[in-house]
């Protein structure tokens, strides 16, 4: 595990099952969500790319609300449904063997940073899934490492595998409760592991069971690897571009998502040439020019809004300066 000079990102599907479970608690998700800087994240869309270990803390706030055994009930049964493609791409494997292996392949797709394993053993399946970089103290890593291993046991209840589908769950126990509230979902199954990466074992029997039928689908390539870059300034590229047409992307908030003070965001981004403002701008003429370009190009008012412009004249005006031709047709003024 090293330290990562780009902002570490995720899907926001991997939120969904929260929000989800939430909304059936009748909890207001708002303030778990402010409080982990993930207020700005739509609902319809879950390929927005969010930061990481901002959705481990909305994991972590909405475990202290609702208990420690809080993200196996919330993944458990429904999330594999929930967490995007990733989700749907493993549910249309032919066995739960292929679809761990499935998830394993396309993991950089949905996570930055996640490393998924997938590994016979002598009595089945070995899952191990780690990070390349530290996702927190005890209590966050124990809470992802529980929220991951519900979503494995999930695929193997779509299978039709009985509850006691996983043979052995080696977790990091929750600095005060231990794993004690884990004993109702697995028994003696779960032991505590000091190592820092989740391991879970499924048996040949279960691992080799057929998935059915039509539950999943292969999204296509339209769903890409998250673009993370080599630099801090490419990671910050792709997250204003989620941000923009949400909140404004200040320097508070992108600090927060890097883990740095807001100071230490703009030395770090010196030292790479460039400023936050210059990288929002380099964005919003990127997205301009590909969504003018399009077959389908969008009103000007719709694209100002899309790209965080409080009015189209603001679009018109960095247009020029980006050297970009805007048609002034009646179709383009409409809705501006």
């Amino acid at each position: 595990m090293t330290a990562s000079r780009s902002i570490p990102l995720i899907r926001a599907a991997a939120i969904a099952p929260m929000r989800r479970w939430l909304a059936e608690q009748a909890q207001d998700a708002g303030p778990l969500l402010a409080r982990a800087g993930l207020d700005w994240v739509p609902e319809d869309n879950p390929l927005v790319p969010i930061p990481l270990r901002a959705g481990i803390r909305f994991l972590v706030e909405i475990a202290r609300v609702a208990g420690p055994d809080a993200p196996m009930r919330i993944a458990r049964e429904r999330g594999v449904f929930e967490i995007g493609p990733i989700g749907s791409l493993a549910l249309a494997a032919p066995t739960v063997r292929a679809a761990l292996h499935t998830i394993a392949r396309n993991m950089p797709r949905h996570c930055t940073h996640e490393f998924f394993t997938v590994e016979d053993c002598p009595q089945g399946v070995r899952i191990g899934d780690g990070w390349a970089i530290n996702i927190g103290d005890a209590e966050a890593r124990h809470h992802v490492q529980q929220y991951v291993a519900a979503l494995v046991e999930g695929i193997c209840h779509v299978s039709g595998a009985s509850g006691d589908s996983l043979a052995r769950v080696i977790m990091i126990p929750h600095p005060t409760f231990a794993l004690g509230h884990l004993r109702p979902w697995l028994g003696d199954r779960v032991i505590p592991g000091a190592a820092r990466p989740l391991m879970v074992e499924i048996p040949d029997a279960v691992a080799d069971r057929p998935m059915p039928a039509g539950e999943g689908r292969d999204p296509g390539q339209d769903w890409l690897p998250i673009r993370a870059g080599a630099t801090l300034s490419d990671s910050i590229g792709t997250l204003v571009e989620s941000m923009l047409a949400q909140t404004p992307p200040s320097i508070e908030r992108v600090a927060s998502a890097a883990s740095l003070s807001p100071r230490t965001l703009r030395r770090r981004l010196a030292d790479e040439g460039t400023t936050l403002s210059e990288i929002v701008d380099r964005t919003r003429a990127r997205l301009a020019i590909a969504r003018l370009a399009s077959d389908r190009p969008p009103l000007l008012g719709a694209l100002a809004q899309e790209l965080g412009y409080a009015h189209q004249s603001a679009l018109t005006r960095a247009a020029k300066r980006w050297g970009v031709q805007i048609a002034s047709s009646k179709h383009n003024m409409e809705g501006g």
